[in-house]
């Protein structure tokens, strides 16, 4: 199970979800892969220093199991900085790989409610939240 899905099912935060599922998997950071080392280090640091090391692990490892996870982590990160554009992107670049995904609907919302208000940002603030409520009780 992912921290999205964990976070959205249980309704706590995405960093404190992958900390959640650290201690739930029992794997000792020492003893783990690079790639969950560096994700999880980067999870437990403050938003500013968060989004820094989260930049450089999805440059660091492209392909990992956790680039997903670390991408809407990003995504809530720059939306906890006030940093909604970012935010949108992540979130953009989750939608991409999953259109019903939860979290990137739920951020795109966010970003959009802090976009200039306009009757185009409106709308697509009424649709991206229609297909966010859709999603949710699909899942």
């Amino acid at each position: 199970m992912s921290f999205a899905r964990l976070s959205a099912r249980t309704r706590i935060l995405p960093a404190h979800a992958a900390i959640v599922l650290l201690l739930v998997t029992g794997v000792a950071a020492q003893d783990a892969a690079p790639d969950w080392r560096d994700y999880t280090s980067a999870a437990q640091r403050s938003a500013p220093e968060r989004i820094r090391l989260l930049e450089s692990f999805l440059t660091a490892h492209p392909r990992s199991n956790f680039q997903q996870d670390a991408v809407a982590l990003l995504a809530w990160s720059y939306l906890a900085s006030g940093n909604f554009a970012p935010a949108g992107n992540a979130a953009n670049q989750l939608l991409a790989a999953d259109p019903n995904n939860v979290i990137a609907l739920a951020i795109r919302a966010e970003q959009l409610r802090h976009s200039e208000t306009d009757k185009h940002s409106a709308d697509e603030l009424r649709r991206t939240a229609d297909r966010g409520l859709a999603a949710y009780q699909g899942f």
